[in-house]
C-alpha cells in the first residue's frame, strides 16, 4: 500500500460530546447545524408547542417595552430642553421687571 496514508484515529481530547454520543469535535458543528436544519421548518410550531403560545405574548410585551422605552426617552429630552426654556424665559422677565439684576 505505497502511497496511501492512515488517517490518525481522534484522541479523547479531540473528542466531544453530541447528545448521547462521543464525536470528533471536528464534525460537531457539521451535525449541529444537521439538527437546526431538520428542525427549521417546524420552528414557530415548536415554540407554540413548548411554550403553550407565551413565547408571542413575551414578544409584544418586548416590543411594547421597546417602543415605551424610546418614548419615554424622546419625553425626556423634550421635557428637560422645555424646562430650560421656561427658566430662561422666567429669568428675561424678572430681569426686565427688575426682580433681578441682569
Amino acid at each position: 500500500m505505497a502511497g496511501h496514508t492512515k488517517l490518525a484515529r481522534p484522541t479523547m481530547s479531540e473528542q466531544t460530546h453530541f447528545g448521547f454520543q462521543t464525536v470528533p469535535e471536528r464534525e460537531k458543528a457539521r451535525k449541529v447545524a444537521g439538527v437546526f436544519d431538520s428542525v427549521a421548518g417546524k420552528y414557530d410550531l415548536m415554540n407554540d408547542l413548548m411554550s403553550l403560545g407565551l413565547h408571542r405574548l413575551w414578544k409584544r410585551l418586548m416590543k411594547a417595552a421597546r417602543v415605551l422605552k424610546e418614548q419615554q426617552q424622546r419625553d425626556s429630552v423634550f421635557t428637560r430642553t422645555m424646562f430650560r426654556l421656561l427658566v430662561a424665559a422666567a429669568a428675561e422677565l424678572a430681569t426686565e421687571a427688575g426682580m433681578i439684576a441682569p
